[in-house]
């Protein structure tokens, strides 16, 4: 038979467990919703968020060498809307943003010197290769359009 003395003993050392006190039901659940939430958060953004390929970008790259000047590149707006926050990168590697938005119908030629990977390094148009030039930019209604296109 316990005492008074000893109930209170023991619900004292019970008070200074730390964390809670789950039973294998509880557990469970916790693990399960622990998983399904971001499984549920991925999904929903999945289907609500529009994916970049979606709409191909009206572009075109036309690659520019000239005697006595450095190799260049040529980029025109085929389409009917003005592209925002445009990036062009060649061989995966090496980047350039226009600074102003390209115009319906307007083009903008970049030199190959211009480019740099984030590391701070230049391209160096007399040595490397162009293989591959992918441009990115904003249309209206904030969707993004891609193209990739291979020499």
């Amino acid at each position: 038979m316990s005492t008074p003395a000893d109930l209170t003993v023991d619900s004292m050392q019970d008070s200074r467990r730390p964390g809670l006190k789950l039973n294998s039901r509880s557990l469970t659940l916790l693990f399960g919703g622990v998983l399904f939430c971001p499984i549920a958060i991925i999904a929903f953004l999945y289907l609500i968020l529009p994916a970049a390929h979606d709409r191909p970008l009206p572009v075109q790259v036309t690659m520019i060498d000239e005697a006595g000047k450095s190799r260049s590149m040529r980029l025109v707006n085929a389409g009917d809307v003005a592209l925002q926050s445009v990036r062009i990168e060649v061989n995966g590697a090496f980047a350039y943003f226009p600074q102003a938005p390209l115009q319906p119908k307007d083009g903008v030629e970049v030199s190959l010197d211009w480019f740099m990977k984030k590391t701070g390094q230049h391209l160096d148009p007399d040595r490397t290769e162009i293989r591959t030039v992918h441009v990115s930019a904003r249309l209206p209604g904030n969707q993004r359009a891609v193209t990739m296109i291979e020499f």
